[in-house]
């Protein structure tokens, strides 16, 4: 396990800023004014690392323009403005904070997470000492793909522990390889899925949160699988663990939020 060593580092350029807001003032752009702007975001993305999750809808939209053609003149669609949006918001609420860069540093303990989803009857995880979990009261989320559901824990762990996790690193374990892989790029083809997993990189973002994703094998996730099957976790963690309440405000966004 790691630590993270930390240095400060003013956000300064105001000029991204403005230079999306012109970019959203028209409704189409040749494909080298689209790349320059793409380059621009990705360097942020160097520092704000689930910033991937708002470029990958500009990436399509270049999908099939041939590099030498920059004079092409592309459209650009609802969810680039959505996307572009929400960069402009970020930006605007963390101007002039000092971000930090992470670095591994040693094998000290870190913020560590574990959970697990059923998709017959809910989730659970578990940080540090505290614990939480709830059910799929609905039998719409009982039909959702098995990834969205185990996303949704660790959202829910994040949200929940937000005061504790900010500029800090939490390294993640989960038993679903596929999840690994779609928080590690913050990106999926499945569009319920995705939009939770731009919610999940924009919410570590303004706070500052680094995740490092790493597998576990389901029979060492035990806790938080037991905590997914609804075994209450006072019948087996005792006093030594705190409850975190799932308020169901909660259930009802992360919905709103999939549903886009």
């Amino acid at each position: 396990m790691l630590t993270y060593r930390s240095i400060s580092l003013p956000l300064k350029d105001k000029k991204i800023s403005n230079d999306i807001s012109l970019f959203l003032s028209k409704k189409s752009h040749r494909v080298h004014q689209i790349q320059k702007l793409v380059g621009k975001l990705t360097f942020l993305c160097t520092t704000f690392l689930p910033g991937k999750a708002l470029l990958a809808n500009l990436y399509q939209n270049l999908a099939g323009i041939l590099s030498s053609n920059g004079w092409a003149q592309r459209r650009i669609n609802h969810d680039v403005r959505i996307d572009l949006n929400t960069w402009l918001t970020f930006l605007s609420q963390t101007a002039g904070k000092p971000f930090k860069f992470i670095f591994p540093q040693s094998e000290e303990c870190c913020d560590i997470m574990y959970t697990d989803a059923s998709g017959s009857v809910g989730f659970g995880g578990v940080i540090g000492c505290l614990w939480f979990q709830g059910v799929w009261e609905d039998r719409w989320w009982r039909q959702q793909n098995i990834a969205l559901l185990e996303l949704i824990p660790i959202y829910i762990g994040i949200v929940l522990c937000h005061h504790k996790l900010s500029d800090k690193t939490l390294a993640l374990f989960t038993d679903n390889q596929a999840l690994v892989a779609m928080i590690r790029s913050f990106f999926t083809r499945d569009k319920a899925t995705n939009n939770l997993l731009k919610a999940l990189a924009l919410f570590t973002m303004r706070r500052n949160i680094v995740i490092k994703t790493s597998h576990v094998a389901g029979k060492n996730n035990i806790i938080a699988d037991k905590l997914s099957r609804g075994i209450p976790g006072l019948q087996f963690l005792g006093d030594k663990y705190t409850q975190l309440r799932v308020p169901s405000s909660h259930i009802n966004d992360i919905k709103s939020i999939i549903l886009g």
